[in-house]
């Protein structure tokens, strides 16, 4: 429904209201032109919803938060409270956007992401669907986590890194472009990462390790205690040599660049 929306400031602008949604009228909301509130929207008390912003179905927009201009809020989303959306970010349905948080503008959060409190999502970065991104997090500009992957607290990504589906990245690690690998090993997920320490780290199915210790023994017995079959033992072998040969070229890399003096 096409309606008239008087801000606090006293300018008035068309907006477009499902039925059933309900706005912090009179209350410190800002609401810009050509706005779309879905049907049963909620638009908390200070909230700030740019020009030509879409509000889906059901969302809900905590107090303070603001909303850029041209961004798409999901249907069922939820922003919290004092939460900022970039100019033209999208947020997929049933995504959860913690208190605080920032995501910048033209990034992409998938259906049923949880970003957590004031975590940080650089610009046209990719938060892939089911993904969570933990607390006081920071992922770089240009950067895509794949679905389904979690994120730890404090961690760290740099811009344009790209973790894969299903990864799991431990809490305060620092990771930058180029600096890890997730892929499937035939039988389990594979991570190889530096963690907060900067030491590589390992985790081969529910198992997470140094590099340094996953040693011929600790994998024999790991494999006799978790899943004994020799197929499996073989695949993580390779997996374990793959982490060190790439850590091993991404440390020499750098000195190879390096310009003579």
């Amino acid at each position: 429904m096409k309606t008239q929306y008087v801000n606090p400031d006293g300018t008035t602008v068309t907006i477009y209201v499902g039925g059933g949604a309900w706005i912090g009228v009179g209350e410190g909301s800002v609401i810009g032109e050509g706005a779309r509130i879905g049907k049963g929207a909620w638009i908390g008390k200070g909230a700030w919803i740019g020009e030509g912003a879409w509000i889906g179905e059901g969302a809900w927009i905590g107090e303070g938060a603001r909303i850029g201009e041209g961004a798409r809020i999901g249907e069922g989303s939820v922003i919290g409270e004092g939460a900022r959306i970039g100019k033209g970010a999208w947020i997929g349905k049933g995504a959860w956007i913690g208190e605080g948080a920032r995501i910048g503008e033209g990034a992409w959060i998938g259906e049923g992401a949880r970003i957590g409190e004031g975590a940080r999502i650089g610009e046209g970065s990719v938060i892939s669907k089911g993904s969570v991104i933990g607390e006081g997090s920071v992922i770089g500009e240009g950067s895509v986590i794949g679905e389904g992957a979690r994120i730890g607290e404090g961690a760290r990504i740099g811009e344009g890194a790209w973790i894969g589906e299903g990864a799991r990245i431990g809490k305060g690690s620092v990771i930058e472009r180029g600096g890890s690998m997730h892929f499937h090993a035939g039988y389990y997920h594979v991570d190889a990462y530096r963690g907060s320490d900067g030491k590589t780290v390992l985790r081969h199915g529910c198992v997470t390790l140094p590099l340094s210790e996953w040693t011929p023994a600790r994998q024999r017995l790991l494999c006799e205690k978790l899943d004994p079959r020799p197929e499996v033992a073989t695949a993580l072998r390779r997996a374990v040599a793959t982490a060190r040969a790439f850590f091993r070229a991404s440390a020499a890399a750098p000195r190879a660049r390096r310009p003579a003096a």
